[in-house]
Formats: structure tokens, sequence, C-alpha cells
């Protein structure tokens, strides 16, 4: 049975009764201050919305499409109120569009993940083998998103050599495997997973076997732009030119 609504005032996220604390909030745009290409994995709400969800900058929430789709972010300040603004890349993820709402979960478990699966562009492999040396692109991506939560379906972005490149989660394997997709408790669907430094990380290359993602220059010297509070979420925590 669907969460009943609380009617708030005004254009506050919406509290849903019979659940955990969640909040529904619509989508205003996924355009955040700086360039559309970023790893910020990004819910910015304004100052008021935020303390009415009781949440603070930093703050690690899973957000539900209305398809249900999955994709857990951090919480920024930002945006006009009445509605929260994603970045590129988790709109992408969650296949939200403006105006259809998410609904806001503070509340959750998540599990260790033994092995990630991602689908990264066929040209990567060019530029890694010209740019990394000996350093393996799946250990980059292991270092990339150590510490990170995922499902499997996020999209995310990486910086290597001064260019993005989309990559794909097309699998995360839990540490505690179980039949049925039930969760540790035995009850809804399976947790995000938490990528960690003992993950085994794989990069299948686009074109193998589905549609290529690519990645745009984005000027000589151009570096991903700090975000705030990515550590579990999926931003971008070194350049290759770093490792």
């Amino acid at each position: 049975m669907a969460p009943n609504k609380k009617k708030e005032a005004g254009n506050l996220p919406i509290k849903l009764e019979g659940t955990n604390g969640d909040f529904e909030v619509k989508v205003l745009s996924s355009s955040l201050s700086g360039p559309q290409r970023t790893s910020a994995v990004t819910l910015a709400l304004s100052t008021k919305d935020m303390k009415h969800c009781q949440l603070e900058r930093g703050d690690a929430v899973l957000l539900t499409s209305p398809t249900g789709r999955r994709s857990v972010a951090s919480c920024d300040i930002g945006g006009p109120g009445g509605g929260a603004v994603i970045s590129p890349a988790l709109q992408r993820s969650l296949n939200v569009q403006e105006g259809e709402t998410v609904i806001i979960s503070m509340d959750f478990i998540a599990e260790e993940a033994a092995e990630l699966r991602f689908e990264v562009p066929a040209k990567l492999n060019q530029v890694w083998a010209q740019t990394a040396g000996a350093l393996k692109l799946d250990r980059y991506l292991n270092a990339t998103f150590d510490g990170t939560l995922l499902f499997a379906g996020d999209l995310r972005t990486i910086s290597v050599n001064g260019q993005w490149w989309d990559v794909r989660v097309l699998e995360c394997k839990s540490t505690q495997p179980r039949p049925g997709g039930k969760s540790s408790e035995g009850e809804g669907p399976d947790p995000p997973r938490l990528v960690t430094t003992s993950t085994k990380v794989v990069a299948n290359f686009a074109g193998d076997s589905s549609e290529s993602i690519g990645g745009r220059e984005l000027g000589s010297g151009a570096a991903p732009p700090a975000s705030h509070g990515f550590g579990r979420v999926g931003g971008l925590k070194q350049g290759v030119e770093e490792l």
C-alpha cells in the first residue's frame, strides 16, 4: 500500500505517513551551478526545506523515482525552494524529469559490495593506455569509488586527463548474497552497495554488449570541481594524474 501524504504549509516537501520519516519532493531541474558535466551526485534543497526535512549539508539520502529506480545522493544547499535541484548524473540514474517527484529516505541500510562491474566507453580504453601507463583502469575505478554507495543502473561521471567520461554500473554484488533479491532483514528490494578497497572491480567496454557513452573535452588543465560530502555517495576522489 502506498504511504499517505501529510499536507504541509506552502510548497514544503510532503512528509509521507506510515514511513520512517520519508519525504516527497518535486524535481525542479537537473541544473547546478558550474559545468553541467560534473562528478557530483547531489540533491540540493533550500535552507528552509533542509530544515523542514531535518537534513544537513553532506547527509547521504536514498532517492526513489516514481518508476522505482533508486540512487543515493548527498544533500546540499541550493535552489529556490519548493522542490529539489538534482545533478545531471543523478537525474539520468533515476530517469526523472522536471516536475516529477522523488521520495527522500534518510533511514536505510547498505551492504558491502563484493564485486562491481562498470560499463565504460570503448574510447576510454585507448585514452587510458596513453595516459596511465602500468596503472590498471580497474584499480583506478576502485580508488575513485571507494566509500561510495551504488546501485546497479547508476550512472556516474569521472575525469581522466581533462576529459569527462560517463560510466554505468552494470552489476553490484553484495558480500551477503541471498535468493529472491531481498534485503538482510528479509523485506524489500536490495539495498545500496558500499564499495571498499576489498571490492573486486571489473571494467567492461561499451560496444562489446551495449551502446557507447563518450567523454567531452574540458580544456587544457581542466579538473573536476570540488564537491562537499561525497565520500560515501559517488564523488570523484582523485584524478588519474594524482594516482
